[in-house]
């Protein structure tokens, strides 16, 4: 994670905080829903063995930032006890002053071939009110992809990663559309779908709403020549078109609006946002709230 924010310049100008929630127990302990009952001699063992593993993390890291100029006084670090659970814990710190959290798709936990570990599943579920930046094993690079049907996330994505990247004319921004009707659909699937004569007046609609899209980055400072606009017709699925599209053109970054058009509030992210992040797990995924 932090070798991932340190190769991505726009963050170089804030401050980041390596926070770390320490339980002070295994997690093992806490299968009984008990912590123990006295702080036994190994556990004062595996307590201090822990706090150094932590340290030479921290120290890690640190070397890791500053050896990529990230400025050394733009870094605190944090180091927390368990109070109420380690996600739980990361959220409420969350709500004090920070523009955005960042998180790798898993910890160090043992189990391999999980797409989401456990606790960023958590902080998905529960940081609904600032952006949640999912890292992935491709390195940022300066394109971003915003995955746009014109809802209300979306626009918020468009503010989000306009005023991030603004200040740096390398970056660009992507902005694609995808429409699962019209005459490019499979023939096998074509009469499920919005029918072609719905084509025009979707892409005329979405073009509408690109055009004030790329007035907002406009607005905070992104050069028209480093915006591109994409409508895509007859995708079976959006997320897939989505994840296709950001491999075909090199692209490390994914950003989405938590929800979309349909905006269900049963669900804590949407179906497309939900989809992208586990066909995209070496891309970074970044969900705007």
């Amino acid at each position: 994670t932090c070798r991932y924010v340190a190769s991505f310049p726009p963050f170089h100008a804030l401050n980041a905080v390596l926070l770390h929630v320490f339980s002070g127990v295994p997690d093992a302990c806490f299968d009984t829903g008990r912590r123990p009952a006295a702080v036994t001699r190994a556990l004062r063992a595996w307590q201090a063995e822990e706090r150094r593993e932590v340290e030479e993390h921290f120290n890690l890291a640190r070397r890791t930032l500053t050896a990529r100029a990230f400025p050394a006084e733009h870094i605190e670090i944090e180091f927390r006890r368990r109070r109420h659970g380690v996600a739980r814990d990361i959220i409420r710190e969350a709500r004090g002053d920070y523009e955005f959290v960042v998180a790798s798709r898993r910890g160090m936990g043992p189990l391999a071939g999980m797409v989401i570990g456990s606790v960023t599943l958590k902080l998905l579920q529960g940081l609904s009110f600032v952006p949640l930046l999912i890292t992935g094993r491709k390195p940022p690079g300066n394109q971003v992809l915003i995955g746009f049907d014109g809802s209300p996330g979306a626009q918020r994505a468009v503010r989000f990663i306009g005023g991030l990247v603004a200040p740096y004319p390398e970056m660009s921004i992507c902005l694609l559309h995808v429409f699962r009707g019209g005459s490019d659909a499979p023939p096998g699937i074509r009469r499920f779908l919005a029918p072609p004569e719905n084509a025009s007046q979707v892409r005329e609609n979405i073009m509408q709403k690109f055009d004030l899209a790329t007035s907002r980055l406009a607005a905070l400072g992104v050069a028209p020549e480093r915006i591109r606009t994409r409508f895509v017709s007859g995708a079976v699925s959006r997320a897939a078109e989505i994840v296709k599209h950001a491999r075909a053109e090199e692209i490390g970054i994914i950003a989405l609006g938590r929800r979309g058009v349909s905006r269900v509030r049963d669900f804590f992210i949407g179906r497309v946002t939900n989809k992208v992040l586990h066909l995209a797990h070496d891309r970074s995924v970044w969900i705007v709230h």
